[in-house]
C-alpha cells in the first residue's frame, strides 16, 4: 500500500557531516537532529550500512507523536553502550528507556541476540520470521502511530548477504509483512538499512549481491512511495 512518503537517502547527509560508524556521542545530538528537522514528512529514510542504524533513534525522536516501533532485524539492538554513546546495537534499548516509543514488536530477531541484562514489558518478540502472524492478535498496536525500522540482516543469506550475521526471513515474507502492517495501521515513518559498507571493488567482484540489495531496496521503498524510480 502506497503512502506517498518522501524518499530520503541519508547517505548524502552522512558524507557532508562525517557521521561516525556504529557509535554516536550523545553530546553531539544537536548536529544530527538539525539535519533531520529539515526532512520532508512523512518519510522513508535509507541509512545504507547497518552501522548507522543508531540514526533510527533520532528519526523517531523527531516525530510529532510517540509511535509503536515495529522492528525487522536479526538483532534486538538492546545491548549496553558506553556512557554518553548511542550505538547501532543499543538504540532500541535507549528508545525504550527514554520513553520515545510505546513499545516494540521485534520480528525475526535471533533468540541468541536477546539481551541478558535488559528487558521491558513493552517488548513483543515473534521468533519465526516466515510466519505471517494473524495481526488481529496484536490489534491493540494499531491504535498507535506505527514506525517501521528494517535491517536487511533479518533476511536469509540466500536472498542477499550483509555485513552482519543474518536471520532466516525470505524476501516475499518481508514484503508481505510490510504490506499487511501498512494496510492495517497508520505508518508515520520507515527506515531501511543493511547494505554493505560502500566498497567499489567489492561491488565489482560481487555484482549479484549488489543487484539483490538494489532490488530489495526498490521493492521496499516502492511500497511506501508514489513516484520512486531511481536505484537506492
Amino acid at each position: 500500500m502506497k503512502h506517498g512518503f518522501q524518499y530520503i537517502d541519508f547517505r548524502q547527509a552522512m558524507k557532508g557531516n562525517n557521521l561516525p560508524r556504529k557509535y554516536y556521542p550523545l553530546n553531539n545530538k544537536d548536529n544530527v537532529e538539525r539535519i533531520i528537522k529539515l526532512f520532508p514528512r512523512p518519510w522513508i529514510v535509507f541509512l545504507g550500512s547497518g552501522d548507522y542504524h543508531y540514526l533510527s533513534y533520532f528519526l523517531i525522536k523527531n516525530l510529532s507523536n510517540k509511535p509503536y516501533l515495529i522492528l525487522f532485524d536479526n538483532h534486538f539492538d538492546m545491548n549496553y553502550a558506553p556512557d554518553g554513546m548511542l550505538s547501532c546495537g543499543s538504540w532500541v534499548r535507549e528508545a525504550l528507556i527514554d520513553d520515545l516509543i510505546k513499545g516494540v514488536l521485534v520480528i525475526g530477531a535471533s533468540s541468541m541476540s536477546k539481551p541478558t541484562n535488559f528487558w521491558h514489558p513493552g517488548i513483543i518478540h515473534i521468533t519465526n520470521p516466515n510466519d505471517i502472524i494473524n495481526l488481529n492478535k496484536y490489534k491493540n498496536l494499531f491504535k498507535y502511530d506505527l514506525y517501521i525500522s528494517i535491517d536487511k540482516d533479518v533476511l536469509d543469506p540466500s536472498v542477499l548477504r550483509t555485513d552482519w550475521d543474518q536471520g532466516k526471513m525470505k524476501e516475499d515474507t518481508l514484503l508481505r509483512w510490510l504490506s499487511e502492517i501498512s494496510s492495517k495501521g497508520k505508518v508515520v515513518g520507515v527506515d531501511l538499512c543493511g547494505d554493505f559498507k560502500q566498497d567499489p571493488i567489492l561491488e565489482l567482484i560481487d555484482i549479484k549481491n549488489k543487484k539483490a540489495h538494489e532490488r530489495i531496496n526498490r521493492e521496499i521503498i516502492r511500497l511506501f512511495t508514489e513516484n520512486y524510480s531511481k536505484t537506492a
